[in-house]
């Protein structure tokens, strides 16, 4: 499950950014309100999540391996 340890380590990374205020998509600093840091976050959580969602049930319908 190294992989998805991986991915928890980039998406912590991304909310790192977020937090300081750089938009993660453009990698500039326009993120000025805790509503667009958290819509933000919102937003890459649900990527990461979505990601290792799919590699777990690909790993357990057998379609893949580890």
């Amino acid at each position: 499950m190294a992989i998805l340890n991986a991915y928890d380590v980039q998406k912590k990374k991304a909310l790192d950014i977020i937090k300081r205020g750089i938009n993660p998509d453009t990698g500039e600093k326009t993120l000025k309100t805790d509503e667009q840091k958290t819509e933000a976050s919102e937003k890459v959580e649900a990527e990461y999540d979505e990601v290792a969602e799919d590699m777990i049930y690909d790993l357990r319908m057998g379609e893949t391996n580890a």
